[in-house]
């Protein structure tokens, strides 16, 4: 019977240092585990304000013809606060104290942007180029026949144009006011040799065209003859000498 009080007395000796060399295990991991914990984030801690420091003293201002901005002061603030939360998140699942030392960093106060950029951009503005004033214009009235070919068998028709009114720059002659009627006609420098295809010797050696002002037959090529405003031209068709005495 003594015997068996001994070795009970034994067993729970044995069973009591063995709870305690287990429970002192457990102490010493836990604290070894936060430990470890509170080392990794106050190293993180230390990286995320690090790393916050120089990008709070950058200019968020974004400048006119760079490739690349700078990031708004506000994404950073977030960025940071986002990085200490986690941290934070992290060192609570292991102990209230670790996460207590976690606290949100304040984000840095945004740089106020700048307005040199504004106001260098305004005076580089190009000066405004003063417009051009329109050229003085004329208007003219022009007609254009060929009843003394059709006399002689051409078959097309004696009017190519009636008289019309057409609007020129000041300083324009009597060629330029053919161009704009958009009849086709040959020239020869200031001598014109046809129009629509009716050219010059077609109905005898002395035919072809010419041209009168007011009724009036100028002496000059139609290049060189410059018209004024309120002018009358005819184009003549001749075959004989005076054929074509008016428009």
């Amino acid at each position: 019977m003594g015997d068996k009080n001994i070795r009970a007395k034994r067993l729970a000796l044995v069973v009591i240092a063995a709870v305690l060399i287990i429970a002192m295990l457990l102490v010493t991991n836990a604290f070894a585990t936060l430990t470890s914990q509170k080392v990794s984030s106050d190293a993180l801690r230390t990286t995320v304000v690090a790393s916050a420091e120089p990008e709070a003293s950058s200019d968020s201002t974004v400048y006119v013809g760079d490739e690349t901005a700078s990031e708004p002061a506000s994404v950073l603030a977030s960025s940071v606060s986002e990085g200490s939360d986690t941290a934070a998140a992290n060192a609570s699942t292991s102990s209230t104290s670790i996460s207590s030392t976690s606290a949100t960093e304040p984000s840095a106060p945004a740089t106020p942007a700048s307005s040199t950029d504004t106001a260098s951009n305004a005076t580089s503005s190009e000066p405004a180029v003063p417009s051009t004033p329109a050229k003085a214009q004329i208007t003219v009235r022009i007609a254009v026949n060929c009843k003394n070919a059709v006399a002689k068998g051409y078959s097309g028709s004696a009017t190519m144009l009636s008289m019309q009114a057409i609007t020129l720059e000041q300083g324009a002659s009597v060629y330029d006011a053919l161009r704009a009627t958009g009849l086709s006609f040959r020239a020869n420098g200031g001598y014109v040799t046809s129009i629509e295809g009716l050219a010059e010797r077609q109905y005898g050696g002395g035919s072809g065209w010419v041209y009168y002002v007011d009724d009036s037959r100028p002496s000059k090529g139609c290049k060189d003859y410059k018209l004024a405003d309120g002018d009358k031209v005819a184009w003549c068709y001749t075959c004989d000498d005076g054929d074509c005495p008016t428009a």
